[in-house]
């Protein structure tokens, strides 16, 4: 029982890491590299559907996003410029928690998004 809990958590990690890699890649591949958005859709990947490429492109451009990014290039920085930081340093248990915390809050904003997103198209599928 113990090993299937164990396999199960392995493969949804597994999973996530995955799709956090995929969406860094399109951030980078597909957002950076454009000047704007009409480049961008116009370069969209074939295995976006066009409504989740919309909604990609509107969270990156958001302000919300951009704050977060900033946050976590000032995080990465700051621990950058303090080499000497230790796994028992109270600093690095900031950085961290800070670290954690954007992430598990962008993971609920995510969620959110998808269940809008899924509720949409069910609704719009109803009313054909």
């Amino acid at each position: 029982m113990i090993f299937l809990i164990v396999q199960k958590k392995w493969a949804l990690e597994g999973n996530k890491n995955a799709r956090r890699k995929y969406k860094n890649d399109l951030y980078e591949k597909q957002y950076k590299a454009y000047d704007n958005d009409d480049l961008r859709m116009a370069n969209k990947p074939k295995d976006v559907s066009e409504s989740d490429f919309k909604d990609l492109l509107k969270y990156w451009d958001s302000e919300k996003f951009k704050a977060e990014m900033e946050k976590l290039h000032t995080l990465k920085r700051k621990a950058l410029s303090e080499p000497y930081l230790t796994a028992n340093d109270e600093r690095m248990d900031f950085f961290l928690e800070e670290l954690k915390e954007g992430m598990h809050q962008r993971m609920v904003e995510n969620l959110e998004q998808q269940k809008l997103t899924i509720h949409q198209e069910v609704t719009d599928d109803i009313l054909g």
